[in-house]
Parts: structure tokens; C-alpha cells; sequence
């Protein structure tokens, strides 16, 4: 079980999949995400680091991160453009900054 570029001693298997994101944040689950407006005539993967503190609020986020293949000035459109940041589930026993990533994969329509 887990990704193929996981730790075989990982117990951590906390991730979501949709059609247009993936969230890999250990024990977090959204409890709000937004699909981000985006109308940039590129398809790709935007990978964004977020850090999230106990009570879920997402402190920083850092796109166009390692894995993202859209990393010119539109990756930081993405953020810019984004309403509103997600929120994650309240989590007492996490640590007090808890750092995680976003992507998003972007297609044509």
C-alpha cells in the first residue's frame, strides 16, 4: 500500500486523490478546497508546499515546488488567483507547523 516513491517503513497513508488534486498531508483530511480558477492555456501539474497549523489554517503556501511541470509565472498566478486557502481538519496532536503539499494537475477543456 502507498506510493511507488514511498518508505517501505511509512505508516503514514493519509492521501486524497481527485480528479484535479492530490493531497499528501499525514493524518489531514480538507475540509474545505476550492478548485482554483485557472485560465492559462497550459495543461500540467502544479506542485504547492503548505504548511498547516493545529487547527487546520493553512500558514504558507509555496507553488511550483519539485514534481510540478508548470513552473513559470503561472504557477504563481495559481496562488494569486486563489480565493480563498483550504482549510484540513483539526488535529491537537500535530505538530504546530505541519508541512504537506497540494497538486494540482491541470488539463485543456
Amino acid at each position: 500500500m502507498g506510493s511507488p516513491n514511498g518508505t517501505p517503513e511509512s505508516d503514514n497513508y493519509s492521501r486524497t486523490w481527485r480528479n484535479w488534486h492530490f493531497i499528501k498531508l499525514a493524518g489531514r483530511n480538507p475540509v474545505y478546497l476550492q478548485k482554483p480558477e485557472f485560465k492559462v492555456l497550459k495543461e500540467g501539474i502544479v506542485v504547492v508546499e503548505i504548511s498547516v497549523n493545529q487547527s487546520g489554517k493553512v500558514t504558507s503556501a509555496t507553488p511550483g515546488i519539485k514534481g510540478s511541470t508548470i513552473v513559470d509565472n503561472t504557477s504563481m498566478l495559481l496562488q494569486k488567483k486563489q480565493p480563498s486557502n483550504p482549510k484540513f481538519n483539526l488535529k491537537e496532536d500535530a505538530p504546530e507547523r505541519q508541512v504537506g503539499t497540494i497538486t494540482y494537475h491541470f488539463k485543456l477543456q
